[in-house]
């Protein structure tokens, strides 16, 4: 996990110390979460071009016109109901799609959940994201190699429901930059990387056991 995941759990304990008077009496859940409507919106796709080093005078270009990557996800955890605040912990595979790249993902996800004391069903608080992007495959017409990553993902989320529970959530992922390489034959004249930062929206559904 990546320090600033490691900086968000150590707040997410801080806050449960600050909670602790009413964390004896709360209720513990195990969660299964599964995401399957998760849409990453990046902002900085660009062009990238190679060249065969057999014959300099074929280019060949891939331009992402489609910014969204699907990012589906299955999760387990945990989770501690207090007066106030419900508190949960989960970690799960998934996998990220592009029409050009295709990636085996790990996430990892912090929330914090204000109840306002009601039996409402309802709650909604920040949490966090990690994803590990990882052995990634170019699926596109050119003969590029590229590499994993792993980004932090901080926004707001909500739940609704008891056992049964609605999911969704907005959050901005950071630092979800790939290597592009050029495979061996061939040069890469571009020279960026992947900038897959941006909005990412999260819906699904939960259980509580």
């Amino acid at each position: 996990m990546s320090s600033l995941f490691r900086r968000a759990l150590a707040l997410f304990s801080v806050s449960m110390a600050f909670g602790s008077h009413s964390v004896v009496a709360a209720e513990y859940s195990v969660l299964v979460e599964v995401m399957p409507g998760s849409v990453l919106l990046s902002s900085d796709f660009g062009a990238y071009q190679t060249v065969s080093q057999t014959d300099p005078t074929k280019i060949a270009y891939e331009e992402f016109k489609n910014g969204a990557s699907y990012l589906p996800t299955i999760s387990a955890g945990f989770e501690i109901d207090t007066d106030y605040w419900r508190y949960q912990l989960t970690a799960g595979l998934g996998k990220m799609m592009h029409d050009a790249f295709s990636a085996t993902v790990v996430k990892y996800e912090a929330g914090l959940y204000y109840t306002g004391g009601l039996q409402t069903g309802f709650t909604f608080g920040p949490h966090v994201v990690n994803y590990n992007i990882l052995s990634p495959s170019w699926e596109g017409d050119t003969a590029f190699s590229i590499s994993g990553t792993n980004a932090i993902a901080p926004g707001l989320a909500f739940t609704v429901g008891d056992r049964f529970v609605i999911k969704g959530s907005v959050d901005y992922v950071l630092g979800a930059t790939m290597d592009i390489e050029a495979k061996s034959g061939y040069t890469h004249l571009a020279g960026e990387d992947l900038e897959l930062d941006g909005i990412v929206v999260q819906l699904g559904a939960m259980m509580r056991f």
